[in-house]
């Protein structure tokens, strides 16, 4: 939920600015009226209408345009919802409890009672100080259009200018989305299918793990269509990887350490089911997967950083408060954006056999 709370606070960001637009509309639609209808509240006015009674008046006539306002919008609301779930997958997550309950009926009550507030207030408080002489010689609906222009030059002047920041919104959230859709995330995205498999045990509990892994994959791979299957402890897009622990003193010039790095622990296979590019080297294979294999494969910003001479297969990089106290490079693949799209992410170091089972297949 908190990954989509800022997407779903920036749309209801644009739909508060189009509910403003919209009354700022009607608000000079209704001091128009009023405008017009100066010689009308004027003669009431002088028959002894009181001030709050014009009000009441107008905030009727607002009040009677939203309610019918609200409920046209709750009926579409209820047909689009009912055509979403006409077409939505039979497997989307909280799909069935999409709907109109009271606490929808509540919010757009109160919405509608915003609006009467917004495009209400100034047509009647207009509507409460008719100039009764001025209204009473005019000679007609010009001269009722003259009375109160500077209002609606405001009213329109506010409506122009937020259409002009939902505007510029809507286009740097789409300039934004181009700028994603660019974004080399160092992996093909296209067909691949990433889900969590997760076991009520300890994380340092191994019993059990392995075989579980290897159903999972005899399982994913007989589904009709599945090219390879992969674990890992991170799924692409998945969120962030492990902590990377305290880095010690170098001691040789061929080892390098791992601190500021990402920790990601994948199975073989793993690099050619997301088909990341390998720029080096070579990726794991199955005997990797065993104890005492003290085997890494890096990303191409830990080995710039790390070796930047372009050796890097071959080389040990440090790994302090892990297994093995050490590991031999075997291979340099591209870097993986894994956190999110927007988020370059730091640089990586790839450790055969994951933790716990993390499901990665591709169709």
């Amino acid at each position: 939920m908190e990954e989509v709370r800022p997407a779903i606070l920036a749309l209801m960001g644009a739909v508060i600015f189009l509910l403003l637009i919209a009354c700022a509309n009607v608000a000079n639609l209704m001091l128009v009226r009023v405008s017009l209808r100066q010689r009308e509240l004027a003669v009431r006015a002088a028959l002894g209408g009181s001030r709050g009674r014009l009000v009441c008046k107008m905030l009727t006539e607002a009040l009677l345009l939203a309610g019918l306002g609200t409920v046209f919008g709750v009926a579409f609301a209820w047909m689009g919802i009912r055509g979403l779930l006409a077409i939505a997958p039979a497997h989307l997550r909280r799909i069935e409890s999409a709907g109109i309950d009271w606490r929808v009926m509540a919010f757009a009550a109160a919405a509608g009672l915003a609006a009467v507030a917004v495009f209400g207030v100034m047509p009647a408080l207009r509507a409460a100080r008719p100039d009764a002489i001025q209204a009473l010689r005019g000679g007609g609906r010009a001269a009722g259009l003259q009375a109160g222009r500077l209002l609606r030059n405001g009213v329109v002047i506010a409506e122009v200018a937020l259409s002009f920041v939902l505007l510029i919104g809507s286009g740097l959230m789409f300039r934004s989305f181009l700028e994603l859709r660019r974004i080399d995330p160092g992996y093909d995205p296209h067909g691949l299918l990433t889900f969590f498999a997760t076991r009520d045990w300890p994380l340092t509990r191994q019993e059990g793990r392995l075989e579980l892994l290897r159903e999972i994959q005899a399982r994913l791979h007989a589904i009709p269509g599945v090219q390879n299957v992969a674990e890992a402890l991170t799924v692409p897009l998945g969120g962030d990887l492990r902590p990377t622990p305290p880095a010690p003193a170098r001691t040789r010039s061929t080892e390098a350490s791992i601190e500021g790095a990402d920790i990601q622990q994948v199975t073989p296979g793993y690099f050619e089911t997301l088909r990341t590019p390998l720029l080096a080297g070579r990726t794991f294979r199955d005997h990797d997967n065993a104890p005492g294999r003290n085997v890494a494969v890096i990303d191409q910003l830990f080995a710039a950083e790390a070796f930047p001479d372009g050796s890097a297969v071959g080389r040990r990089i440090l790994l302090p408060n892990l297994a093995t106290p050490w590991a031999e490079v075997i291979g340099v693949v591209a870097h993986q954006r894994l956190a999110s799209l927007g988020d370059p992410g730091r640089k990586t170091v790839y450790l055969a056999d994951g933790f716990w089972g993390i499901g990665v297949s591709r169709y």
